[in-house]
């Protein structure tokens, strides 16, 4: 015999229900993300205070860093001791650089402000600087086992760039405009490759010379990192984590971004180095891995507070940190 129950204890019930509810979301995300002492940067000392934004090396000793401020300096740190210690090349460019790459034929290339793009050597300190078409802002570079050059960005309208070069074309770089700004590429092989921007994550399966949007959407996406031709991720500027595993056909949330559950998280860049250990990036000083594809993130219970801007995995399998202010770190994995 069904029983109706008295009012009051209805609105207890359902208050008490809701509670519940509300307090498993908030465990729920709490327990995806903790903190951890578990890996912690190695400070390294830097010869400049200004903002840093890219890191490469193009040998297990040489290696490379670019940042500076906007309108006044562009500049380049170099080392030839592993990152032990680190040199400011002066006067490098009047404009800030974003981006640098490099390849096994000691050649550098550095991208920055209003589409210049600086060419030089490892075992030089000059550069050459070529115009590109448009002149919209570069903000990533990269360069392929020596055959192929693939560079992004945008202009103040919000519209997107991809400039490619091949040795053929000696030095010329050719503009692909498409609707969306970028800020990151990565080239998997000579034919694949994905550039992520405002809104978008776009493929290629030709060598860049033409590109896809894929079903990406709802985040400013500002760095992308794959393990093979299909498995990647994807971050954004509000907090956004993204999976694919069928190279890009469809995206899984990893996380939804800022909320009211969520931590006010901003992310710049992401780095995973295979299909398990990954690390995230972003303003504030957040640092976060991951040790089981992105399932659970653990928070670095260490860090200045200096905006996370670019990861980068060395040849010697060091995973480095270059952040605003002049900040370079190095995480030692199996620490």
């Amino acid at each position: 015999m069904k029983r109706n129950l008295p009012a009051k204890i209805k609105h207890f019930s359902q208050s008490l229900l809701v509670g519940v509810v509300v307090a498993c979301i908030l465990l729920g995300w709490s327990a995806c993300t903790k903190r951890s002492t578990a890996f912690v940067p190695d400070f390294v000392e830097s010869p400049t205070k200004y903002a840093l934004y890219d890191i490469h090396f193009t040998s297990a000793d040489t290696g490379f860093i670019v940042g500076g401020s906007k309108f006044t300096d562009g500049l380049v740190l170099s080392t030839y001791d592993g990152g032990l210690t680190w040199k400011l090349i002066d006067k490098v460019s009047p404009w800030i650089l974003n981006g640098i790459t490099g390849n096994s034929k000691h050649q550098i290339v550095a991208v920055g402000h209003t589409g210049k793009i600086a060419n030089g050597f490892t075992y030089d300190s000059t550069f050459n600087f070529f115009q590109t078409v448009g002149w919209e802002e570069l903000k990533a570079v990269q360069l392929l086992n020596d055959t192929l050059g693939v560079a992004v960005g945008g202009d103040s309208f919000g519209e997107g760039v991809i400039q490619r070069t091949t040795p053929q074309d000696k030095g010329v770089w050719h503009p692909i405009k498409v609707p969306h700004l970028l800020v990151d590429v990565e080239m998997i092989d000579a034919a694949t490759g994905y550039a992520c921007g405002f809104g978008a994550v776009y493929k290629t399966i030709d060598g860049a010379k033409t590109w896809k949007i894929t079903a990406a959407k709802g985040d400013f996406f500002k760095g992308l990192s794959f393990v093979t031709q299909d498995m990647g991720y994807v971050v954004g500027s509000e907090g956004t984590i993204l999976k694919t595993i069928n190279g890009g056909k469809t995206w899984t949330s990893l996380r939804n971004g800022n909320s009211l559950f969520n931590k006010d998280w901003h992310f710049n860049d992401v780095l995973f180095l295979d299909a398990n250990v990954g690390f995230i990036g972003g303003a504030n000083g957040v640092l976060l891995r991951t040790t089981n594809g992105g399932v659970t993130w653990e928070l670095s219970d260490y860090f200045d507070g200096n905006a996370v801007n670019k990861l980068y995995l060395s040849p010697t399998h060091d995973v480095w940190l270059v952040s605003d202010f002049g900040g370079i770190y190095k995480i030692k994995l199996g620490s």
